[in-house]
């Protein structure tokens, strides 16, 4: 159930989320038996579940950990898929534990390179699951609203810009300002 959150894991991944030291001879059995486990192709021991059974095993983690462990679980492997560069699943999963500060530190610490990327509607996901007021309060979320929102709509492109730069001038932010 642990494990669950992963959209696709290696032992060590299984290991340390569900702390059993038999985490990578399970994951080989369920597959070998055919139990909507696949092995992924390359050199490692990567597996994905089945959808279906990776689902069914989300409701049951919803079903079986109370709300605490649950989010504790949601932050943690949240964190793992970041550490291992995983950023997009990571922000899902943020966003679904309802961590509106984690899922904006990823906007900020990351919306430079997805929209270098050409991936401006990803960062649009992510604000849109940020409330507004958090938006407002903070000058890079403006900003990267803004930007994201560039060319395509200039009208609001311009309002983010307008209210960052100002949030970025009375807080004396020198590199915001410029």
């Amino acid at each position: 159930l642990k494990t669950a959150f992963l959209p696709s894991l290696n032992t060590a991944q299984a290991e340390h989320l569900s702390g059993e030291r038999l985490a990578g001879f399970i994951l080989t059995t369920l597959n070998r038996l055919n139990y909507f486990t696949e092995k992924l192709s390359g050199g490692g021991q990567n597996y994905r579940y089945h959808p279906l059974f990776r689902n069914y095993l989300i409701r049951q983690a919803k079903a079986f950990f109370s709300p605490g462990e649950l989010f504790a679980l949601q932050m943690k492997t949240a964190q793992i898929l970041e550490d291992d560069g995983n950023v997009e699943d990571a922000a899902r999963l943020y966003g679904d534990a309802g961590e509106k500060q984690q899922l904006a530190r990823i906007v900020i610490d990351y919306a430079r390179i997805f929209l270098a990327q050409g991936r401006n509607k990803t960062i649009a996901e992510w604000l849109a699951a940020i409330p507004r007021p958090m938006i407002e309060g903070n000058p890079w979320l403006l900003y990267w609203s803004g930007m994201c929102s560039f060319p395509s709509d200039m009208i609001h492109s311009r309002s983010c810009m307008q209210k960052s730069l100002a949030v970025f001038q009375i807080t004396n932010d020198p590199a915001g300002v410029y």
